[in-house]
Formats: C-alpha cells, structure tokens, sequence
C-alpha cells in the first residue's frame, strides 16, 4: 500500500507507521528485512539535508552492527553509514574479499578518507572494471557520493591522465542525466579542473558559487577550492556563500 503514495509524501509515512510514536518492543518483533529496509530508508536520506536520524542510525547498529551479516546489502549500508560518520570500525574487516562493485566503491572510499590515496584509486578503477563488465557499457561511470569521491582522489593524484580520467567520468555522469545531488557538483568539479589547468578563474568559473542550498555543497565546493589553491575566492571575495 505505502507504494501507492507520492514519493514526497514517503518520510511522513514511513515515519507514522514505524517510528512518530516509536515502540521498541513492536519493532523488535519486525522480521529483519522490514526493519532494515525502514531503517536504511532514513539513514540513507537524511545526509542530504541534515535530517536528524540519530534514533534510525541507533537502532540500525543495534539490530545489524554487532556482527557481520550474511546479507551484503546489510554489511553495505552500516558500513557506509560508518564512514559518512567517521566510524572505520571493521570497514576493512566486513568488506575484505567483497568484489561486488558497491563493496569496492565502498572500501574505496575508506582508503581515501584515510589518507590512503593510491589504493583507492586502485579500487575506484577495479569497481568502475567490475560495473563495465556487469553492464556491458563502456560508457559508464561511477555516480553519487561515492563517484564523488572517486573524482575526489583523481583531483588529489594531479596527474594529467588521472585528470583527463575525472574529466571523462564527470562528462559521461553529466551526458547520461545523473539528476541525483551531485549532478550541480560535477559540473563546479569540472570548473575546479580548468581552474586548476589555468583555462579559467575562480573569480568567473560556470557554476561556482551558484548554489549553497546543502550543506554537502558548500563543503565540497571549499576543499576543491583548498586543493586547487583557491580558498581565498570563497573566504575572502565570497564570504556570504558558507
């Protein structure tokens, strides 16, 4: 039935079923599948706009965190809810041998939040190998946050041919209508890299400083312009925009 309703209209009715008058003893006794699919709904949404899901995250470590589950999408969705917290916890140790593309995109994005540049470009490529082979396309990219960072540790490699890569990557997510929240953030990626290669200022880039509408944005907007050696554009000359 909750299929029947506009998607708009899903928090509010997930919320009123599962969780607006909250009964643990009644959501204890949910099969494991209906729990985690309305725990993932909120914890996987609420990052965009900062929604407070600290009760969903809670009961999502609960029910799933304390030992690895069986169900890959399970494993998936805590680890990468860890991460985005700054939680490494058994990232590495629930993930080793996964080959699936999400789990490589996933410990992917553990090895650039540590620092560990090289070997996450070493995963990002083997999932975007392993999403070409299971799609059969060639143009295909890596898309969302996870494709994000990926471009991320490309930016940071500063190659000419790893730039060249996050060019192409960021054009075929653009080309093939990636609408998600990062649609705006590739474009003022590609802004960063002719930045960066001397092609334009910051000063009159396309799509910088255009939107502040999401936290995520403002933020990722600021380390390309750290990376790129151009914070003082938005510090000084755009002060208003963070």
């Amino acid at each position: 039935r909750i299929r029947s309703y506009n998607s708009r209209d899903l928090p509010d009715v997930i919320g009123s079923v599962f969780f607006n008058a909250f009964d643990a003893d009644w959501f204890a006794s949910l099969s494991e599948r209906i729990k985690f699919l309305a725990l993932s709904y909120f914890v996987n949404g609420s990052l965009w706009h900062l929604s407070d899901a600290t009760l969903h995250y809670q009961l999502l470590e609960q029910y799933f965190g304390g030992a690895k589950s069986n169900d890959p999408e399970i494993v998936h969705t805590v680890i990468e809810q860890r991460l985005l917290r700054g939680n490494f916890n058994d990232a590495e140790a629930w993930l080793v041998g996964d080959m699936s593309v999400q789990g490589l995109k996933i410990l992917a994005t553990l090895c650039f939040l540590q620092n560990r540049n090289d070997e996450a470009l070493e995963l990002f490529n083997a999932a975007l190998k392993t999403l070409k082979k299971a799609t059969g396309k060639r143009n295909i990219s890596i898309n969302g946050l996870h494709g994000y960072f990926f471009s991320l540790a490309l930016l940071r490699n500063r190659s000419f041919s790893n730039l060249s890569l996050l060019k192409q990557n960021a054009l075929i997510t653009i080309k093939h209508g990636s609408q998600d929240g990062f649609y705006l953030l590739n474009l003022i990626l590609l802004d960063a890299v002719d930045i960066y290669q001397g092609k334009q200022s910051a000063e009159h880039g396309d799509h910088l400083f255009k939107s502040n509408d999401f936290a995520y944005e403002r933020l990722f907007q600021a380390l390309l312009l750290y990376w790129i050696g151009e914070i003082e554009t938005m510090t000084i000359e755009n002060k208003g925009f963070l």
